[in-house]
């Protein structure tokens, strides 16, 4: 499992362009594909020539990709984000208004919404002081998730 990361100025009026190109430049990249069409299957986009899986999330400036060769969700939040935690936090049934405990939860609910299935395996992990992440999967995740920044 990988995650590649991009910092990128003015996300949210290109966010949607800037994790396409992100998913296209690594998807080339590191996995060699020269076809890097995506389509979606039950909901979920899939290139369309490889069984490559990937999941993308943006937050604030950054975007990123996770890929796997199984089925992945994928989500990165930014955890400076001013938002009424304790209300967000009653109404999932967490016990803590703590904003770490808060995004783990969080980034893990999302990363298993964006799996497309009930997920077996969850880590939710910092990406850096500012961002919290969480990839969701039915197999095994590893202990050591290779983080690429571009």
């Amino acid at each position: 499992m990988e995650i590649f990361v991009a910092k990128v100025k003015d996300l949210a009026k290109t966010q949607s362009k800037a994790g396409r190109v992100l998913l296209e430049r690594a998807a080339r990249e590191h996995y060699g594909l020269t076809d890097t069409r995506v389509e979606l299957h039950k909901k979920k986009p899939q290139f369309v020539a490889s069984d490559l899986c990937f999941s993308i999330s943006h937050s604030k400036d950054l975007v990123a990709v996770c890929f796997d060769k199984n089925p992945v969700g994928f989500d990165i939040e930014n955890i400076t984000l001013l938002r009424n935690l304790g209300g967000l936090a009653k109404r999932y049934g967490l016990k803590t208004g703590d904003p770490i405990e808060f995004y783990k939860f969080w980034c893990g609910y999302e990363a298993k919404f964006k799996l497309g299935q009930d997920a077996l395996f969850v880590k939710s992990f910092h990406i850096s002081d500012d961002y919290m992440a969480a990839v969701a999967s039915m197999t095994e995740i590893e202990s050591e998730l290779k983080i690429i920044r571009y």
